[in-house]
Parts: structure tokens; C-alpha cells; sequence
């Protein structure tokens, strides 16, 4: 309430300054009363309070097990980024993405705690400049993903690109100790003609490129892009560019 009257007298003393000298335009303006004020001062800080209102997010590693990795994106820390979220944008935030259990997790600037954002208010988010979505399963479609989070790699059409950027753990006991080793478990898919599909092997890229196979197949030879584990995802990427450039204008 404080904060609101506060804001009242400010709008109320700014308003009420006279203007010496030649009209200006801004001077010609209606003065804000203060409705308009605490209209635009709660949805500011209304929106702030429900992106800090969510549940705590509690570290699951059971006392006793060693780990093995992290099941974050990239890094354990917390990371700059954005959230688009229940209708707000919200930049330089300090998020991490708990890669294991598909949430994005929240640092507070007041506290230790770290906030769970509700997944269903959550539209797009940025950690460390990249780009993730929220994506909904379509029950009734075909050739859909599963609902959560996939990273936007490319958003060019006719072929667009996201990446699942899940982990997985496996346990194992040595020493009456509990080791648990979190493991990547990523998925690549590409969006074509309104439809998803799996990008898992060299067959499947090449299906996808069905249509201009030749062109494709030339551009790899002359570009050396071999598709290997190691470099599959940039090959590809550079493949689906490649295929974008033959077909738009």
C-alpha cells in the first residue's frame, strides 16, 4: 500500500509543475490522473509478483549418491535470460533449464530460493541466447511432438528446426554408494509441410531433402558435411539452409 500511495504522490506532484516559458506540444497533453498511474504501476509489479509467486524447485539428488554430470542446460549455474510468461515479457532474468524433469527454474534477487515457473503460463523463453518454445501435443495430428520444451534452431521456412534438449540418468551401486550419471538425451526434429519429423540418420535427412536429393548431395560432397555423431546437428543445419535458399525467392 505504500508503495501505491507513493506512487500516487509522485504522478500527482509531476502533474502539478508549472510550465514556464514557450508551450510545448507535451505541455498541450491531458495530465495522467492517478487511476492510469496504479493501473500502470500493478501491471508492472503485479506481473513481477506473479513471475516470483511460483512453486519452490528443490534439488531431488538423494543424500549419499554421488553424481555424475548435472541435469541442467549447458552449465549447473544459474544463466541470463528472458521468459515470456502469463502475458509478460520478463528480461535479464537468471533462469537454469532442468533438462531431466523438462522445467525452467527461476533465481530470485532477494533470496535463495529458486521458483518453478508453471509450465502452462509459460510461452517462449531465452537462457544464454537460445531460444526455447513451449509446444502443446496435438492429440488429433499426426506426426507431432510431445508436449515441452524444444530449443528453435532454425526458423526459416520451408524447413524449420528444433532440438529436444532432454537428459536421462542411470543409476548404478558401487561401494554401498548410489551413482547417479545424468546422460544427454537430445532429439532433433524438422517441420516441413505442417508436419514434424524425427531427424535420427543419414536416411532420414536424406528423405527429408527427397525432393532436391541431387542438389543436396552435391553441396555435402562439395562442403564436406559427412553427417557423423559428432557433427550431425551442425551438418544438418547447414543441409536445411542450404535447402531453404533452393526453394525461397
Amino acid at each position: 500500500m505504500f508503495c501505491r500511495w507513493l506512487a500516487c504522490l509522485l504522478a500527482f506532484a509531476l502533474f502539478q509543475l508549472p510550465v514556464h516559458g514557450q508551450t510545448t506540444p507535451s505541455a498541450l497533453l491531458p495530465a495522467a490522473d492517478t487511476s492510469t498511474v496504479l493501473r500502470l504501476y500493478d501491471d508492472a509489479f503485479g506481473a513481477h509478483s506473479q513471475l516470483y509467486n511460483g512453486p519452490e524447485y528443490v534439488e531431488y539428488a538423494k543424500q549419499g549418491s554421488r553424481q555424475i554430470g548435472h541435469p541442467f542446460f549447458l552449465i549447473p549455474e544459474v544463466q541470463p535470460g528472458t521468459v515470456h510468461y502469463n502475458g509478460h515479457l520478463f528480461q535479464q532474468t537468471r533462469l537454469k533449464y532442468d533438462a531431466l524433469l523438462d522445467q525452467v527454474v527461476l533465481a530470485q534477487n532477494t533470496s535463495p530460493l529458486l521458483v518453478r515457473l508453471v509450465d502452462e503460463k509459460l510461452t517462449y523463453f531465452t537462457i544464454n541466447n537460445h531460444y526455447f518454445i513451449r509446444i502443446l501435443a496435438d492429440s488429433s495430428a499426426k506426426n507431432t511432438l510431445a508436449t515441452g520444451y524444444y530449443e528453435v534452431l532454425l526458423r526459416d521456412k520451408p524447413i524449420s528446426v528444433l532440438a529436444r534438449r532432454a537428459k536421462k540418468i542411470q543409476k548404478n551401486i558401487a561401494n554401498q554408494t548410489v551413482i547417479i550419471e545424468y546422460l544427454a538425451d537430445e532429439k532433433l526434429f524438422a517441420r516441413k509441410d505442417g508436419r514434424y519429423y524425427p531427424i535420427r540418420s543419414k536416411r532420414s535427412v536424406y528423405n527429408l531433402f527427397k525432393d532436391h536429393i541431387s542438389e543436396v548431395r552435391i553441396y555435402m560432397r562439395k562442403n564436406k558435411l559427412k553427417l557423423k555423431k559428432k557433427s550431425f546437428e551442425s551438418d544438418f543445419l547447414a543441409l536445411s539452409n542450404f535447402y531453404n535458399s533452393l526453394l525461397l525467392p
